[in-house]
């Protein structure tokens, strides 16, 4: 059973705290028809902190813009709040077998040429590239897999993509695999930091 919280308390303490794992885990435990059910926390991705969006979804950054006054509309503090979150609630309570660090990994490719726009499709979900970045750092932790050795997906095939007008798969460039490869496998060693991308420049 994998949980997460939402979108807007991911960085708040307060909402670790207040039982909902518990509730959760209750409810699996008395309904459950398997004998054996393992618990995993997905460390959810830090939306878009900025208006960067703002044209192409009006109808949500008001909300979103508002949520993050409290962090002075900066990445990095926000990201930060969240992986104390996590330090402090998740990897101190034992059900809890691992977590799946998909915002350490959006983090560290964000740290790349990567802009917010390339893996941030609105204020809520994630690009065709976001969602290849979220699936490989799954994949692994679902697996077991402490190191991924390649990216083997060469292109985005036109059937999972956003855009209703796509005609043609999109091919992910050598450096986009490689981004990706880097920022899955530093989210597997340092789940909780984000790594700084060698890849500042796109090729």
């Amino acid at each position: 059973v994998v949980m997460q919280d939402g979108v807007f308390e991911i960085a708040q303490s307060s909402s670790y705290t207040m039982g909902n794992a518990d509730k959760i885990q209750k409810f699996v435990e008395e309904n459950r028809l398997n004998t054996r059910v393992r618990y995993a926390w997905h460390m959810t991705w830090v939306a878009p902190t900025d208006n960067t969006l703002r044209d192409k979804y009006p109808y949500e950054p008001n909300t979103y813009y508002s949520n993050y006054e409290r962090y002075n509309h900066d990445r990095a503090t926000v990201y930060n709040a969240v992986a104390k979150c996590v330090n402090d609630h998740v990897l101190t309570d034992d059900s809890f077998e691992f977590v799946i660090p998909t915002a350490t990994a959006f983090e560290n490719a964000l740290s790349s040429y990567l802009e917010e726009t390339d893996i941030h499709r609105d204020y809520v979900h994630a690009t065709d590239l976001g969602r290849v970045i979220a699936a490989y750092t799954w994949y692994c932790k679902l697996m077991g897999i402490e190191k991924l050795e390649e990216i083997k997906l060469s292109a985005i095939p036109v059937k999972f993509l956003n855009s209703t007008s796509s005609t043609t798969d999109v091919v992910l460039t050598d450096t986009e695999k490689a981004v990706i490869l880097e920022a899955v496998n530093n989210a597997l060693a340092n789940p909780t930091k984000m790594t700084q991308s060698k890849y500042t420049q796109a090729q």
